[in-house]
């Protein structure tokens, strides 16, 4: 696989032309500007509800194997952006390939921007992969395929890792 360099300029049309597409959004609201006025007992609430749901990834961590796809939804703007690009289910907006190593359930996965100034392939644990901080949902898929085919999946993305191939940020798919 051939590693490309970063564009600068490509990565600064593509900044503007979000923040262009942010503002058209923001400027079609007619609605009236909502102050959010947040009580201690909101922030309570909150991290009761993080807790819960750090409760639940443990539970799902559990049925992880080496091979699914871990997927999630982030609750920043870049997320929720690429979701709705697409067209049959906008549910999650980033996926991952999980791996089992000694007793932790990794997840490789690519990204790029402000969470990864490095731009390369990111190996993070599951708990992280699926922070409430900053996602607001997760997803196992299975493939029906045998072990040896998860295996060479995950042995993929491992070599990908360990070879710092980079995230493209111009998103070019007539490249590899």
């Amino acid at each position: 696989m051939a590693l490309k360099k970063i564009n600068i300029f490509q990565i600064k049309i593509r900044w503007l032309i979000s923040c262009l597409i942010f503002l058209l959004c923001s400027c079609n609201n007619n609605e009236a500007v909502k102050i959010a006025n947040p009580s201690k007992q909101d922030s309570i609430q909150f991290e009761k509800n993080i807790e819960l749901t750090k409760i639940e990834i443990a539970a799902l961590k559990k049925l992880v194997e080496s091979g699914d796809v871990i997927t999630r939804t982030g609750n920043d703007f870049t997320s929720q952006s690429l979701k709705s690009l697409n067209k049959r289910d906008q549910t999650f907006s980033h996926a991952g390939i999980a791996s089992i190593e000694n007793d932790s359930v990794l997840v490789y996965h690519a990204i790029g921007g402000e969470y990864n100034p490095k731009q390369t392939i990111k190996r993070e644990s599951f708990e992280i992969f699926a922070t409430p901080y900053e996602s607001n949902g997760i997803g196992i898929f299975r493939f029906d395929i045998n072990k040896l085919s998860k295996s060479k999946l995950t042995i993929q993305a491992k070599e990908w890792y360990f070879a710092k191939v980079l995230f493209d940020l111009a998103f070019d798919l007539k490249s590899d």
